[in-house]
């Protein structure tokens, strides 16, 4: 588990860079992995245009885990989970547990300087359109990404982010989108993407964020190569064309594509409650959990593994070790610490290559099969199918040129050079782009 056990780390930087830009905007493709825009198989013709008009990676290996909010927070900030405070993408609820479905939406949830911050203390404006762990974040301009509980419910996780913008900016938005309400999850997409083109337009940022979801979406439910996965990229690509070309060239702007996480196809679900369960470690009624001295918490390919006082945790340890076979690997909480995550789990499983995991307690065996493929992240950052990309193309940056597989470490203080501002606590020296 080589991922997870280590990441790239070098100095810090207090970047200032003498050339380029100084507007930036960035946008993250959630699930982008490089063959969107590396192969002919994917009609992405915006995404190969960046590629011939900049530099391009062949990859860029993600933190562990290789989940949505840790990786989103590492972009912002150049540092690890373990620094930035953003560990997963669910907050682990004692009293919930497994059955949580609190988030890191806040931008309070982040501790450590990110780009956003950094450019509005250097009196830079700033817009921030659904990226995550962002809510509340004191910026010109913003959609919150956040949704209520349980499951998703557009109509409903739409009214609690309306609730928490400025309400004359979002009635500006949604009037240029042209529609009052999201019904499905393009239609948050178009409306990111909509309001990019409204900003770059009229007010014209020194610094934006902007997320798209629907390709992680649509492979989560359809697996990677799937008609739908090719129709869902192809759809961010037009997003992603439209948003370049409102650039207003009176403000030369670099435009800067990232991604998350790559996907990995599973057809086989691991349920490791069921097994504690079965031992009376945890009791359930109607499905749910009521209580619990060991339990796991799941999010996608991995899951921590919480036990109290009362079970020993030798024996908690030899149950996952003798059901492992060739469905996880244990992490035990010495490899763990040695990580610097998750200080109240005894144990993590990580799922293998063709398996998830899951934290109900009803599966009528440890592992079952799923009648189609689906595709799933969180898997070890070093698995090849976790790979995600980059992009970058503007004044003063090189064109058709790759970079080769890099760090996703590199991007913050690349992005903070970029803007000419300070990100002293990033991990790694910013990229060359020329």
């Amino acid at each position: 588990m080589a991922g997870l056990l280590s990441s790239c780390a070098t100095t810090g930087i207090g970047a200032k860079d003498s050339s380029g830009p100084k507007r930036v905007v960035m946008i993250s493709i959630d699930g982008l992995r490089p063959e969107f825009y590396l192969s002919d198989r994917f009609v992405t013709p915006n995404l190969h245009a960046l590629v011939r008009d900049g530099v391009s990676a062949t990859g860029v290996r993600p933190v562990a885990p290789s989940q949505t909010y840790p990786n989103h927070a590492t972009l912002l900030t150049g540092v690890l989970p373990r620094e930035h405070g953003i560990e997963s993408n669910r907050i682990f609820s004692t009293k919930a547990a497994p059955d949580s479905d609190l988030w890191h939406w806040f931008a309070a949830d982040v501790h450590a300087l990110t780009l956003w911050q950094s450019a509005k203390n250097a009196g830079r404006k700033v817009a921030i359109l659904r990226w995550p762990s962002t809510v509340g974040a004191n910026v010109d301009w913003s959609i919150p990404e956040i949704f209520g509980t349980p499951g998703i419910d557009l109509h409903r996780d739409f009214k609690i982010a309306t609730s928490m913008a400025d309400p004359v900016f979002m009635t500006q938005a949604l009037n240029h989108l042209g529609r009052a309400q999201i019904d499905t999850i393009a239609d948050l997409d178009d409306l990111a993407a909509s309001t990019a083109q409204m900003l770059l337009q009229t007010d014209n940022p020194d610094f934006m964020l902007v997320h798209l979801i629907q390709a992680d979406m649509v492979q989560h439910l359809t697996g990677r190569d799937s008609q739908q996965t090719k129709d869902a990229i192809e759809a961010v690509d037009r997003l992603v064309g439209q948003i370049r070309n409102a650039l207003n060239s009176e403000f030369p702007t670099d435009i800067i594509i990232v991604g998350d996480h790559g996907f990995a196809d599973y057809d086989n679900v691991v349920h490791p409650n069921k097994l504690f369960a079965d031992r009376a470690w945890l009791l359930t009624k109607d499905g749910r959990i009521t209580d619990w001295s060991v339990v796991a918490d799941a999010e996608g390919p991995q899951a921590l593994i919480y036990v109290k006082k009362t079970t020993p945790l030798a024996a908690v340890k030899n149950l996952l070790l003798a059901n492992a076979r060739l469905h996880y690997t244990v992490l035990d909480g010495a490899a763990l610490k040695q990580l610097g995550l998750y200080p109240l789990a005894a144990f993590a499983i990580i799922a293998n290559k063709g398996y998830t995991i899951a934290q109900d307690t009803i599966a009528p065996s440890l592992v079952t099969h799923e009648p189609a493929l689906r595709g799933q992240h969180g898997y070890d950052s070093d698995m090849p199918e976790m790979s995600t990309g980059f992009l970058a193309a503007g004044p003063g940056i090189a064109k058709g040129r790759s970079l080769g597989a890099i760090d996703i470490l590199a991007i913050a203080p690349t992005v903070a050079a970029l803007l000419q501002i300070p990100l002293p606590a990033a991990k790694n020296e910013p990229l060359n782009l020329k």
